[in-house]
């Protein structure tokens, strides 16, 4: 009877210590590095097992899809020819400066189709559309995977903004003119609207599911950002610190939380276009920069006075990382929890991961 007791007392005092939890802690690993000047030289890493993921990297000779051990396959690209690529790296078109065609082919240069066209080809991240950019920037024409041209056309006047969903094909254009529309894997238009006083998109950016727009617009005295909740109708506007004169590094994840490059501060902003963080970066100088955001988790890339610096961060833990790079310009990609880090000459592979 006197154990029973005893146990019941434990019992009733450990029912009323609080239980910490112990998060993991977030990482951040460098995989692998390498070149590309002239040639694609790289150790491919043990570490990383490939999954579906991969990357595009081009050179004025070659496209290579590389995946995220960095194992590449690659196509060549003709002299006098310019690629434009998928973001998965498995597909490129081939235009020349003044030219009168364009050609598609996949990674092992196996060509798809030839349009008889003077446009530039933007490709989507799995090539599901090619939108076709006219000399006058005037408009945009939309083709299939099979060189089908679309009925949907896109104009406005003078387009200043293409870009494409991460791992899905959405696509966000955007004019001087301040109209801005969001197009599908089909080329169908599912939204589009107007910035205020009609002022000029300068970057934009559109989620993986195309559920959220992130449209960074304003003149040369006033800088805005506005996020567009697709399925509920809405939209939501703050002026930035900053002007940027052109574009500047902006993304939005799945849950409407956006990114973005402000002069000489990266911002984070909610759905409804609030304000939740604020860094300021040491050393910025104006040029280059680059942003992705995936969940809570963003990496951003700006020129400094001797190279580029890239920035990683959690919503929850704030900076992570930050790394001086001698490339005087990075671009950022992301295949999961791989971040691919593209220099001028140079390629870095690192890892997030808690």
């Amino acid at each position: 009877m006197k154990n029973i007791i005893l146990g019941l007392l434990a019992g009733a005092l450990l029912s009323v210590i609080p239980i910490i939890r112990f998060d993991e802690p977030e990482v951040i690993l460098p995989e692998w590095e390498g070149s590309f000047n002239p040639s694609l030289n790289i150790q491919a890493s043990p570490y990383i097992k490939d999954g579906n993921g991969s990357f595009s990297v081009k050179t004025l000779s070659e496209v290579y899809s590389l995946k995220t051990s960095g194992i590449s396959s690659s196509a060549p690209v003709p002299e006098g020819y310019i690629a434009s690529t998928s973001g998965n790296g498995q597909y490129f078109a081939l235009y020349q400066k003044i030219g009168e065609s364009v050609d598609f082919y996949d990674i092992t240069s196996a060509r798809f189709w030839q349009k008889k066209s003077e446009q530039y080809p933007f490709v989507s991240f799995n090539a599901k559309i090619v939108l076709l950019l006219v000399a006058d920037h005037s408009e945009v024409k939309i083709l299939d995977k099979n060189g089908n041209q679309l009925e949907n056309r896109i104009a406005g006047r003078f387009c200043t903004n293409i870009s494409f969903s991460k791992e899905n094909d959405y696509a966000v254009i955007g004019f001087l003119d301040g109209s801005y529309y969001l197009i599908d894997e089909n080329g169908k238009t599912i939204h589009s609207g107007k910035t205020i006083e009609n002022l000029p998109v300068k970057t934009a950016s559109v989620n993986i599911n195309g559920s959220f727009l992130a449209v960074h617009f304003g003149n040369e005295k006033k800088d805005y950002l506005k996020i567009i909740d697709i399925k509920n109708s809405k939209d939501f506007i703050s002026q930035l610190p900053n002007v940027s004169v052109t574009k500047t590094a902006i993304d939005i994840n799945n849950d409407g939380n956006s990114v973005i490059i402000s002069g000489d501060q990266i911002l984070f902003f909610s759905n409804k276009c609030k304000t939740i963080a604020v860094y300021k970066i040491p050393e910025i100088r104006t040029g280059h920069t680059s942003a992705i955001m995936t969940g809570d988790f963003a990496a951003l890339s700006c020129m400094n006075n001797t190279g580029s610096t890239v920035f990683m961060f959690s919503l929850e833990n704030g900076l992570l990382y930050n790394r001086n790079f001698p490339d005087k310009a990075i671009d950022l990609k992301n295949s999961g929890n791989v971040i691919l880090a593209r220099g001028t000459s140079n390629l870095y592979c690192l890892s997030y991961s808690r």
